[in-house]
Parts: structure tokens; sequence; C-alpha cells
């Protein structure tokens, strides 16, 4: 299972920025290209881009004291054997590291949502700073 595991710093506190990436069901104010997320009382939230329904993914772990959430894609328009995707949030000097890991198969679709996931870093990042 490939694994990527891009990061960001971020001028605000951890507290502040789990307020954000903790809100499961809110992907679609922060991250690029989201137009709508769907959350349902079994933890399974629909991402939507544009109108169409891209993946459902279901929380498989929240810790709010750690500031970790991890969730899996359960089914979408990618090849997946296996996903789990994991943000956490720690303190970093005055602000906050916020690490968005992925465990995933096959291998290239790991390397390829590593990329997403950084680009959506940058963009959670100037959401928090503005």
């Amino acid at each position: 299972m490939a694994h990527a595991a891009p990061d960001i710093h971020i001028d605000r506190s951890p507290d502040e920025v789990w307020a954000v990436t903790g809100d499961f069901g809110a992907l679609d104010t922060w991250m690029p290209g989201i137009t709508r997320c769907d959350l349902d009382d079994d933890g399974v939230r629909a991402v939507y881009m544009g109108d169409v329904l891209a993946a459902h993914e279901k929380l498989v772990e929240r810790d709010d004291a750690k500031r970790e959430i991890a969730y899996s894609i359960i089914d979408g328009a990618m090849p997946l054997e296996s996903h789990v995707g994991r943000i956490t949030v720690v303190a970093d000097g005055a602000g906050s590291k916020v690490t968005w890991a992925v465990d995933a198969k096959p291998d290239e679709v790991a390397e390829m949502l590593g990329g997403v996931y950084a680009g959506a870093l940058e963009a959670l990042k100037a959401h928090l700073e503005q």
C-alpha cells in the first residue's frame, strides 16, 4: 500500500485549524473543486464536484484530543482497492502543522491523491490565514 503525507504550517492555533478540518461534513467550505458535501447519520459523506457525485467517504475515526480524523473512500470514480485518509493537526510554534496522510492501493492513486491533498492543504492555509 503506497503512502503519501503532505503537510503544511498554518499561522493559526491548532484549535482554530481543528474547528475546520475536524468538521467532516464541511469539506466544501475550504477544499477547491468540492461544491457540496452531504453528511448522513452513519458518518458517510457524499462529496460533489460540480453537480457530479465524486465519492462516498466514511468517517472511520475521530479523536478530538489528538485533533485527528480518519476516513475511507468507500466508492467513487477512482479505481481503489483500499484507502484511508488521515488529517492531523498539531501545534507548530505559534501556529499549527497539518498533515493529510493517505494509504491507498493502487500505488498510482496514492501518489495522485497525495498531490491533490497537498493542493488542498495550500487552500486550507489560504482560507484560514485570510
